[in-house]
Order: C-alpha cells, then sequence, then structure tokens
C-alpha cells in the first residue's frame, strides 16, 4: 500500500512539473498560481513561482503558503518595493535592490503578527525604527524575537525601560549592555533584584567614587568583589589616558 502511496505521489509530482514548465502553462498565471499553492514539493512549487509574475497573486502566496520557502521566493519576486515590504521582504536580494527605499514602518506592520518564528526573526534583523523595536521587545511572545530586538535597540531611553522594568533577567541584561547612561546603570546596579543583572551593571559603570562605594559597602560579596576590579581597571585606564601611548596602540576592553 505504501509503495502505491509513493507511487501516485510521484506520478503527481511529474505532471505538476511538466504543467510548471509547459509554454502554455507558463502564459496562465492563476493556473501557475495553483499549482504554487497546491503542490507540496518545493522543485515544483519553485518552478511554477519562477514563472509566475502576477504581483497579486504572487503576494497571495507569500501572505498564506505554508510552505517557508515558498513564501520566501514568491516575495522576492513581487517588483514594488512598499508592496513588497507589507508582506515581510526577507530575501536580501530584495533588500539590496531596494536599498535606501525601504519604508521600515510598514515592513515592520505586517510582520509583528507573522505566526512564523523564523520570518518575525529575519523581520526583526531588517527593522531600524527604535519605537518599532521597543514594540517587538516589549510584545513579542518568543524570548529570542525580544533578544535581537533589544540588540538593536540604541535609545538610551527605551533601553533604560527594559533594563529597570523588564519581568525578564534575560532582557535586563542585554539592555544593560546595550546602556551607556551612568545614572541609569547606577540605579540598575543599586536596585535590581537579580545579583548577576547588578554585575552587568558594574562592569560599564565608569565613576571612580560610586565604585569604591560598592567596593565597600555592597552587601553582595561578589559584587563587592567585581566592583574593585573595575574600579582598578578604571583607574589604570585614566592613568594611561595621561602617559604618551605608542601610536596604535589600543586599550583592551574589561569584561
Amino acid at each position: 500500500m505504501n509503495r502505491m502511496i509513493a507511487l501516485a505521489m510521484m506520478m503527481a509530482t511529474v505532471v505538476f512539473v511538466e504543467a510548471a514548465e509547459n509554454d502554455k502553462v507558463k502564459d496562465d498565471q492563476t493556473a501557475l498560481a495553483e499549482i504554487a499553492k497546491n503542490c507540496t514539493d518545493w522543485e515544483v512549487g519553485r518552478t511554477a513561482i519562477y514563472n509566475l509574475n502576477d504581483q497579486t497573486l504572487l503576494i497571495e502566496i507569500a501572505n498564506t503558503s505554508e510552505n517557508l520557502q515558498m513564501r520566501l521566493m514568491a516575495m522576492s519576486k513581487l517588483g514594488d518595493p512598499v508592496v513588497g515590504i507589507n508582506f515581510g521582504i526577507t530575501v536580501p536580494g530584495f533588500l539590496k535592490r531596494n536599498e535606501g527605499r525601504i519604508a521600515d514602518g510598514l515592513y515592520f506592520r505586517q510582520l509583528v503578527n507573522d505566526k512564523d518564528l523564523n520570518m518575525r526573526i529575519t523581520a526583526v534583523k531588517q527593522l531600524g525604527n527604535q519605537v518599532n523595536l521597543a514594540e517587538v521587545a516589549k510584545n513579542d511572545e518568543d524570548w529570542r524575537v525580544r533578544l535581537l530586538a533589544i540588540e538593536k535597540l540604541e535609545d538610551q531611553v527605551l533601553l533604560a525601560n527594559f533594563a529597570k522594568s523588564d519581568k525578564s533577567k534575560g532582557i535586563r541584561i542585554t539592555a544593560v549592555q546595550q546602556l551607556v547612561d551612568q545614572a541609569v546603570l547606577t540605579d540598575v546596579a543599586k536596585n535590581d533584584t537579580d545579583w548577576l543583572v547588578r554585575l552587568f551593571s558594574i562592569w560599564k559603570i565608569d565613576n571612580q567614587a560610586l565604585l569604591a562605594e560598592f567596593a565597600e559597602n555592597d552587601k553582595d560579596v561578589v559584587i563587592r568583589k567585581e566592583a574593585e576590579k573595575r574600579l582598578a581597571v578604571v583607574i589604570e585606564r585614566e592613568r594611561l589616558k595621561n602617559t604618551n601611548l605608542p601610536p596604535g596602540l589600543v586599550l583592551p576592553e574589561t569584561r
């Protein structure tokens, strides 16, 4: 019975391939779309989409196909950059062809609720709008997507909110790593409930007086020791700033 099913599937695939490559079918965009939507074989679907030029039909495939590869290929053939962005263009060739014309907000709006995790991850990698990234970092259901969004955030106010208020320790740590605001870093180092988040904040503080205070008075022995190490690094770097270093010598970052 299994052999019969396999043989039937093979025959159906051959029919689909022949149909997709048929010169008459190539001119029938609706037929090509039907082949792309209904076949389960990637090679057949790719052949059909390759010959498909109708933008409306390509949009339908890009938005509804359960096969991620077919969605991406259909997206790559969308000629209108705005339409393409609306349906989550993530194909590098498309982005390169339309460099400088990407409407970040439109791109974001289509993909923010995409059911496919890989699509959302790819979308976040292309996003640049800080407000949109913050929305993804706050609301996405998967921590991997949120983390990618945080890593791309540059807005210190938004990062401060995540560093001080997010429920996820990993998100708070990632936000701290992006922060340069010394006041916020000090606040997190003093008040976060997790010692590891506090530790990451200590490693980014540059104020010698504050580091000395942490090194002497903090209730956590690990924080005291790390603050002492960080203080020594900051003092040494400050000393070397006032010395004549050989040309091209760059001081290594610690932590």
